[in-house]
């Protein structure tokens, strides 16, 4: 982990109502959720449970959009082969 200090300054937008998409894997398979109206700690904590009790991996995103267009960003855990996964 690399941590320095920003000038918070430097962006140019943001947005208060995020989109996150949650990918369980499991048995071969993945299983998509998406979820809005919730903040990022809501989501981590749901996703947690949710593994737990499927016996599942995840892996958490924001979904964010570029001039490329729409995509993702990594929040927490890995897909399956990964290392390091969740």
């Amino acid at each position: 982990m690399d941590i320095a200090s920003v000038d918070p300054r430097d962006t140019r937008w943001e947005q208060l109502d995020a989109v996150y998409r949650v990918y369980f894997w499991g048995d071969g398979a993945s299983f998509e959720h998406e979820i809005r109206n919730a903040d990022a700690p809501e989501v981590l904590t749901w996703a947690d449970e949710e593994a737990r009790r499927s016996g599942r991996t995840y892996v958490v995103w924001l979904v964010a959009e570029n001039s490329s267009g729409p995509g993702l960003i990594r929040l927490a855990g890995r897909e399956p082969g990964s290392v390091g996964h969740v």
